[in-house]
């Protein structure tokens, strides 16, 4: 059994683990309205806090993981302070320039190993990758029972409806990406420590795009819905070799054809009206300013 996972389809598996636990951490924070485009960048910060903390500091690979996690949901907190002044497109521009910026300057810090990145233990065993997908699922369905989820999507669904009802827009956008930013930390720290090495080119461009589009393929409102998006990502450049077909064309055809067929997503959340009220319910409850 062992065996398997460290085959090719193994690590298929395990990769795609890793994604979906990525973009559930990027749904929160997409659900709160802001389509951040730096995943990839709080996810790196993760993976790279884990990896220097491991590496250089000798701390063992659960206090690594912490370390890098606390650092990934600082930088995701401090990220979404360009949400109190840009919004879609704007945020989107913003985001992606830190991102970028990031990726960069690890590519000329030689104490991270510049381009050619440093190594890390081969602590997150496939077990441990497969049982935090678990905890993070099961942890995300617990935030949804709450009056602090509703509040959260009541500012993605209409912010300045939100703002009426007394709803605190900026801390709830605050929140979102502290809960979003230590699961996408979580998955960075899992990246690295799966792979046993990391570099800078892992978390550019072509991260952020497999993160987004798990979530848009999948359905930001639904619980399983990133995860059944990033399976999708997964698999579509295996089937698109199989044709002879490069991956980015797949991804380019299966983005086109969920926007114009399906626009919620393969597992819509279906945001009821009673479930919308219950952020009126949440402000009763104190979460408000």
């Amino acid at each position: 059994m062992i065996e398997f996972f460290y085959g090719y389809s193994g690590q298929l598996l395990l990769t795609f683990a890793i994604l979906a636990i990525a973009a559930s951490g990027w749904s929160v924070i997409f659900g709160t309205g802001m389509f951040s485009m730096a995943p990839s960048a709080t996810m790196g910060i993760g993976a790279y806090g884990a990896a220097v903390a491991y590496t250089h500091w000798g701390i063992p690979f659960p206090i690594a993981t912490v370390i890098g996690v606390v650092l990934a949901a600082v930088v995701s907190a401090l990220l979404s302070l360009f949400a109190w002044r840009l919004d879609h497109l704007f945020l989107g521009i913003a985001t992606l320039g830190v991102a970028e910026f990031l990726v960069a300057l690890a590519h000329k810090t030689p104490y991270v190993g510049g381009s050619l990145g440093m190594p890390a233990g081969f602590d997150a065993t496939p077990p441990v990758v497969l049982i935090t997908l678990v905890i993070v699922v099961f942890a995300l369905w617990l935030l949804r029972r709450t009056r602090l989820f509703s509040a959260m999507r009541a500012v993605g669904d209409d912010t300045l409806a939100a703002q009426s009802v007394g709803i605190d827009t900026r801390k709830m956008k605050v929140i979102a990406s502290i809960v979003g930013g230590v699961i996408l930390g979580v998955s960075g720290a899992l990246y690295t420590f799966q792979l046993g090495s990391i570099i800078p080119s892992n978390f550019g461009f072509s991260m952020i795009v497999q993160i987004i589009l798990a979530v848009l393929i999948g359905g930001r409102d639904s619980l399983f819905g990133p995860v059944v998006g990033a399976a999708v990502v997964i698999a579509l450049p295996e089937l698109a070799r199989l044709v002879s077909v490069d991956h980015s064309i797949a991804y380019g055809l299966a983005l086109m054809l969920i926007v114009l067929l399906r626009p919620q997503g393969l597992i819509p959340g279906g945001r009821p009206r009673w479930l919308r009220a219950k952020s009126v319910r949440a402000v009763q409850a104190g979460i408000t300013s």
